[in-house]
């Protein structure tokens, strides 16, 4: 782990913390770090912060079609997962489960997302874009552009976020990870409409 997984390296980051989730935060303090769980495997505050976002969402047993959120490989002790290991047990129907720093092939994602519906898994890559690994100049984004390539030749597709857009709103990008499952599951009930949100809002008294 790198000292970016500590949240103290960013003094904003619990006062941010605060400002999203007003009485929830003495909750998911204690739950999180008091325990060494959560935020602490996590590489950068931004990460930590969206680590965070995914576990009150866990608490709050948020989600479309009744979904849970199923963490693994969150407390510092725990080894980081291979993609393997990671599909060995993301076994569950329903759930979205999230792992942080998942080794596929040569590369590691900074949270790799999976939701089994109907004995059929998909899969998701979410990167947080905007600290030391992600430096936006023109050569780095073309080498992310070509690993986003390869990882989706390897049925994994990414979604990338700005630095500044999970500091500003964590929580919406929570709600885009759980409606590209919701979206992907309604593709395959609804495979002749255009939009699967609007064929499920239009099914719907």
């Amino acid at each position: 782990m790198t000292g970016g997984g500590n949240m103290s390296d960013d003094q904003n980051f619990y006062q941010r913390l605060s400002a999203l989730y007003d009485n929830e935060r003495e909750t998911l303090y204690t739950s999180l770090v008091e325990d060494g769980s959560g935020v602490g495997v996590c590489e950068s505050p931004v990460e930590n912060l969206l680590a965070a976002a995914f576990c009150l969402t866990r608490m709050r047993n948020s989600g479309n079609m009744g979904r849970g959120i199923v963490l693994l490989g969150w407390h510092e002790h725990e080894a980081r997962f291979s993609f393997q290991e990671f599909m060995g047990v993301a076994t569950g129907d329903r759930f979205i489960y999230i792992a942080p720093q998942v080794s596929i092939a040569c590369y590691r994602v900074d949270f790799l997302c999976s939701c089994r519906v109907g004995g059929i898994t998909d899969l998701l890559a979410v990167e947080c874009d905007g600290h030391a690994f992600h430096e936006r100049t023109k050569q780095q984004a073309q080498r992310d552009k070509a690993r986003d390539r390869d990882l989706l030749t390897m049925g994994v597709p990414v979604m990338r976020f700005t630095g500044s857009e999970i500091w500003r709103d964590p929580m919406q990008a929570v709600q885009s990870v759980d409606e590209y499952f919701f979206d992907a599951a309604c593709r395959r009930m609804f495979p002749d409409e255009r939009s699967s949100r609007l064929a499920v809002k239009r099914d719907v008294p």
